[in-house]
C-alpha cells in the first residue's frame, strides 16, 4: 500500500516548533490549499504539517505566515478526546521533505509576474532538506572535460 501526498500551499500561521523529551524538534505548520487560486469562492483546503528533526528547524527558522511551500509525505491521522469528551480524529501530513517556493507577484501593467525573470536566471537551492552535496568523480581538480 503506497501513501504519499504532495501539496503546494500557503502558510497561514508562523510555523511553531517545539522539542520532544529526547530533544528532537517537530515543527507544525499549517497550509492553505486552493485547486484554483484565480476562483476565489471555493473555500481552500487547510492542512496541517508536521516536520521533524533538522528539517523541522530550518522551516521554524525560515517561514513565515504567508510564505509557499510544496510539501511531500504521508498521510497520517490522531485520534484523540476533546473538551467535551467526544472522540476526535485529527488527519495530517508527516513532511518527508518541503520545498520553499518564492512568491512572484504580478504586474499591473504586465501580465507576466514582475521579477520573474531575474528570480529563475539565478535559480538558488529551494529545498529545506539537508542534503549533502555529491562529491566530483572527474577525476584532479582542474581536468578538462573531453566532450
Amino acid at each position: 500500500m503506497v501513501n504519499r501526498t504532495i501539496i503546494y500551499g500557503f502558510l497561514v500561521a508562523d510555523p511553531e516548533a517545539r522539542y520532544t523529551k529526547t530533544g528532537k524538534c517537530i515543527c507544525n505548520l499549517r497550509i492553505a490549499h486552493r485547486e484554483n487560486f484565480k476562483d476565489e469562492t471555493k473555500e481552500p483546503l487547510y492542512m496541517s504539517v508536521d516536520v521533524w528533526d533538522k528539517q523541522g528547524e530550518t522551516c521554524a527558522k525560515n517561514l513565515k505566515k504567508g510564505s509557499s511551500v510544496i510539501v511531500e509525505g504521508r498521510l497520517a491521522a490522531d485520534t484523540y478526546e476533546n473538551k467535551e469528551g467526544k472522540k476526535t480524529t485529527k488527519t495530517f501530513i508527516v513532511a518527508d521533505r518541503v520545498n520553499f517556493v518564492p512568491r512572484f507577484e504580478k504586474s499591473e501593467k504586465s501580465e507576466s509576474y514582475a521579477g520573474a525573470k531575474e528570480k529563475t536566471a539565478a535559480p538558488k537551492k529551494t529545498v529545506a532538506t539537508v542534503e549533502e552535496e555529491q562529491p566530483s568523480t572527474s577525476g584532479e581538480e582542474g581536468d578538462d572535460i573531453p566532450f
